[in-house]
């Protein structure tokens, strides 16, 4: 409920503003879109947004690349979030051993 209520008013927003995109706030199996859906970046976000490439967002630029294809699965994607949670653990143990904050 809570993500109709904001796509509805950010839509409210930009087309009061002049901006004619619309959001929408169903998955795509909702709306009938045979697209797998990007993975959840996390803390690769901040990341990406310096250039450096990660695992997760890899993972999305190839389904952008190709969206019909359903090369991940439900495990996979879980299999994914547990290496990667297990590189942030030891990530931060090697900072804190080392001082490195």
């Amino acid at each position: 409920m809570w993500r109709e209520d904001l796509t509805a008013t950010i839509n409210a927003v930009n087309e009061r503003i002049g901006i004619e995109e619309q959001r929408e706030h169903r998955s795509f199996k909702e709306q009938g879109i045979d697209r797998e859906p990007t993975i959840h970046l996390g803390a690769a976000h901040v990341l990406e947004r310096k250039g450096i490439p990660t695992e997760r967002g890899d993972i999305n630029r190839e389904i952008e690349i190709f969206p019909n294809e359903h090369f991940i699965d439900q495990q996979n994607a879980s299999d994914e979030k547990r290496i990667t949670d297990t590189n942030f653990a030891v990530y931060g143990a090697v900072r804190k051993t080392y001082h490195w904050e």
